[in-house]
């Protein structure tokens, strides 16, 4: 009898400063994984932040929530088994991003984690190296509203 391979699907939402973003995987037991759906929404989180006080407008929020439950739909429409939902600059900015994390929880179900700079940049980075093996590489990711540039080798960070 021969041996059934496990699928487990994953997705990640990455809600930046100007746009949120969203993938589905599936992975099979030798870890082969295949993109099943990619989208990208403009959420612009981070709209007039200066001209707001450092704040999270209105519209922005509206903007990423009406977004996020897009996103949850497809979740569940792909039968994903696990996710992980990440935001970077503007919610680590942002004067009212308890209120604003909260809201989004409450209107979508999902509990957004804040990446501090590093851990945004240790996860490019890694993503970026395996595509470079042995090799030292210098990696910059150019976000909406911060930049992180990585030096390192494989799964080995040098600098940030």
């Amino acid at each position: 009898m021969a041996k059934t391979k496990k699928i487990i699907r994953t997705a990640v939402i990455d809600v930046g400063t100007l746009k949120s973003k969203f993938e589905v995987r599936e992975f099979d037991s030798l870890f082969n994984s295949e993109v099943l759906c990619r989208e990208k929404e403009l959420t612009v989180l981070g709209r007039d932040f200066d001209k707001n006080d450092g704040m999270i407008i209105r519209r922005a929020i509206d903007t990423t929530v009406e977004a996020l439950n897009k996103f949850k739909n497809r979740i569940d429409d792909l039968h994903v088994d696990k996710y992980r939902a990440v935001t970077t600059e503007a919610i680590r900015k942002a004067k009212n991003s308890n209120e604003v994390l909260k809201e989004i929880k409450d209107r979508t179900g999902i509990d957004l984690d804040v990446l501090d700079h590093d851990e945004e940049a240790r996860i490019y980075f890694m993503s970026v190296s395996k595509d470079f093996p042995g090799m030292t590489i210098a990696v910059s990711d150019i976000g909406g509203g911060s930049v992180q540039v990585v030096i390192g080798k494989d799964d080995t960070v040098y600098e940030t």
